[in-house]
């Protein structure tokens, strides 16, 4: 049997409080940051305050499908690139980031460097709460113009049947922290909503595949990497190996199922979620952007 479609979880409402009591998740001790990372209301209002009149968000991922999606972007929309997404040359209004792995130090070199080469001015580092992110590269980050925000990651909590009342939970729950589910593409649907656009549109957000940069036809596929800041380091593998994210979680909801999910609770809430790709694998869970 599913919950009632708004009733959270007992062990979700446990967690949350913990970590609003602990302020910190897995052990991160705030005090060795240099600046204090922005609540969920904070990152709200500022990116609400850097949107201005815009009601239409691109969030731009680094999936192979944004070789053919890039052009539905129009002057005065929002557009929020993550990870590799600097690569394609263009600014961003909002930049967020989330591999800082102090195991990997080729990968925070090459992250700061795409960064400062593609002039980003609003830069973001998420996904504070893992046991990878340790003060000392969160720090580096802080000192190379980032803003860190606090988030953590909501799965464990719903079962099959769930979505629904995963999807509300997402969008609701969290106080001070942004919720996560799995994948960046929750986290930034619901960031957007709440900031108040009407229309939020995913590009490159493919679930699984190569990089844009890695398809032929994609216009710098050769030049792209050298010319942004040299090649991508050895510990980041291809993405068609790694980037998997609607593979099953034992009992607990895909992407893949919760993303219908949230695009019904969304609507309800008068905000459109869609894809800009008809091509890409995610269409099959959200409409397909329909520009002008």
């Amino acid at each position: 049997m599913g919950a009632a479609p708004n009733r959270m979880p007992i062990k979700a409402l446990v967690e949350e409080a913990r970590v609003r009591v602990l302020g910190t998740k897995l052990g991160l001790p705030l005090r060795e940051l240099r600046r204090r990372p922005l609540t969920k209301s904070e990152l709200i209002r500022r990116e609400r305050e850097n949107a201005g009149g815009a009601t239409v968000c691109h969030i731009v991922g680094s999936g192979w499908s944004l070789a053919e999606s890039l052009g539905s972007i129009l002057p005065g929309d929002y557009v929020v690139g993550y990870n590799l997404a600097a690569l394609t040359g263009r600014r961003f209004d909002s930049y967020h980031m989330e591999r800082i792995d102090e195991r990997a130090p080729g990968i925070n070199d090459f992250y700061r460097a795409m960064m400062d080469g593609s002039g980003q001015d609003r830069r973001y580092i998420k996904n504070l709460y893992e046991r990878r992110a340790m003060p000392r590269v969160i720090n580096d980050y802080l000192d190379h113009g980032c803003t860190a925000y606090r988030t953590f990651e909501a799965g464990g909590y719903f079962r099959l049947g769930q979505e629904r009342a995963l999807a509300n939970y997402l969008l609701d729950g969290g106080g001070r922290f942004l919720l996560q589910y799995k994948s960046s593409v929750m986290l930034f649907a619901v960031l957007y909503a709440r900031v108040g656009f009407r229309e939020i549109v995913l590009h490159g957000q493919d679930l699984s595949g190569p990089y844009f940069f890695d398809v032929a036809d994609f216009p710098l596929a050769r030049e792209l990497k050298p010319r942004a800041c040299g090649v991508l380091p050895k510990e980041i593998p291809p993405l068609s190996k790694t980037h998997q994210i609607n593979r099953a979680f034992r009992n607990e909801p895909r992407i893949g199922d919760v993303l219908p999910a949230m695009v019904e609770v969304l609507r309800e809430r008068g905000v459109s979620l869609s894809c800009a790709s008809a091509s890409s694998p995610i269409a099959e869970f959200v409409p397909v952007y329909q520009s002008g």
